[in-house]
């Protein structure tokens, strides 16, 4: 039930004349000045300030920073310099476009080195720098480290780091640009057994996250359809003679050898085992795709299989025109360069699509969208791998260049 109450008459007069005074008060006490949104309205030298109600989140000022992790020196620099310019490239074109809802983007780069200790020294320094995004670290082993440090600080990871860990830490944050190495290792096991004829290899690998991991799955698949492994070999990255490990190989006569590794130890162990006359096939894994691994295996690096996860750069008339800017950006194709172009790529797509540049508002556009990019629409699962495995293209090098020979399919 509703309660009426008849309000006294000595309060109605006692209102009235307080309406009068203020009426007076007003008129008399000098100029006044008003401004909106919490200004402050001077009467007679009284501060009755009102708040006003904002029904819009003002807009917002500065740059949005997005941050780099990977080797910009030491071995590897190649793959870092040659990413972080795909990166600048399509930053480049966002600014000169008027930026993303009126903002400009910065990249804030730093160099890890290739190194674990250095990967996770920079992620605290990104963490810190309060970065909305992060592209990288490159490789698994600087990646893995760090997933905990940029989940914490809920920041969005974009990496190309593929072994299946990097995805299977109950870290949300996390999105893999490119296929694991079930998908990379598994594929190549069967695609030498399958495809090449081989019925024996041995497996060399320099017993890091990436190498190892990738080459436990080739070795799987491999046995999987029926082939057989002569041996298993370590090495030491940073080691440059790998001759008693490939002399052993050598006795053991295997039909091909996979090395899990990069470009650095790659390029060497090619060059050694032509050097002590084994005509085996070679087979690596992306790390050794683009010019450091035949640069350092030079004309034995000829006829090594590589697998990678891009497709030839003349494959899409988007790839093509992005390949066209690369080179006139900075005079050569690109190797990696086209993963840090679609990581830049679907983080501008993610702030747009949230319409703010918030971490926590990247991450679940990320989520849940599926993005075009120049390699193709990009979705992600919820454990943030490439959604449907995505495929795996299969190099040779010949001439002294990658050249594109098919694809398998991933998973």
């Amino acid at each position: 039930m509703i309660r009426k109450y008849r309000t006294p008459l000595y309060l109605v007069t006692a209102l009235a004349l307080v309406v009068v005074l203020v009426i007076l008060v007003t008129s008399c006490g000098g100029s006044s000045t008003t401004t909106t949104a919490g200004a402050t309205d001077s009467t007679a030298g009284a501060d009755t300030t009102v708040a006003a109600v904002s029904t819009t989140a003002p807009a917002p000022t500065g740059p949005i920073v997005i941050g780099f992790s990977g080797p910009l020196t030491g071995n590897g620099a190649s793959a870092g310099q040659d990413y972080i310019n795909g990166v600048q490239l399509y930053v480049d074109k966002i600014n000169a476009a008027g930026g993303i809802n009126g903002q400009q983007v910065e990249i804030m780069a730093e160099d890890d080195v290739m190194d674990p200790k250095n990967s996770t020294t920079v992620a605290q320094k990104l963490v810190d720098a309060k970065v909305v995004a992060v592209l990288g670290p490159l490789t698994s082993g600087t990646a893995i480290p760090t997933l905990k440090i940029y989940g914490d600080a809920g920041i969005p990871q974009l990496t190309p780091a593929s072994n299946p860990d990097v995805t299977a830490q109950g870290v949300t944050s996390v999105f893999r640009v490119d296929p694991d190495d079930l998908a990379q290792g598994g594929n190549i096991g069967r695609y030498s057994y399958d495809t090449l004829g081989a019925k024996t290899t041995a497996v060399i690998h320099d017993k890091q996250a990436f190498g190892q991991g990738v080459s436990e799955q080739f070795q799987q698949a491999f046995e999987a359809a029926g082939g057989k492994t002569t041996s298993v070999n370590g090495i030491t990255t940073g080691d440059v003679d790998f001759r008693a490990v490939l002399t052993k190989i050598k006795s053991e006569n295997p039909d091909m050898v996979y090395f899990g590794g990069v470009a650095a130890e790659g390029g060497l162990i090619v060059k050694q085992m032509r050097e002590l006359g084994m005509t085996q096939t070679l087979f690596v894994p992306d790390q050794c795709y683009g010019p450091e691994f035949i640069k350092i295996g030079g004309a034995a690096s000829e006829g090594t299989y590589i697998s990678y996860q891009g497709p030839p750069l003349d494959s899409s008339p988007e790839l093509v025109a992005f390949t066209d800017e690369f080179v006139a950006a900075y005079g050569a194709e690109p190797f990696v360069g086209q993963f840090g172009y679609v990581s830049a790529q679907l983080v501008e797509a993610a702030i747009k699509t949230a319409g703010m540049a918030d971490s926590k508002a990247i991450t679940d556009a990320l989520h849940a969208n599926t993005y075009p990019t120049v390699l193709g629409d990009y979705a992600f699962e919820a454990n943030g791998a490439l959604a449907g495995g995505g495929t795996i293209y299969i190099y040779q090098v010949k001439d002294g260049k990658d050249a594109y020979i098919g694809e398998s399919v991933a998973k």
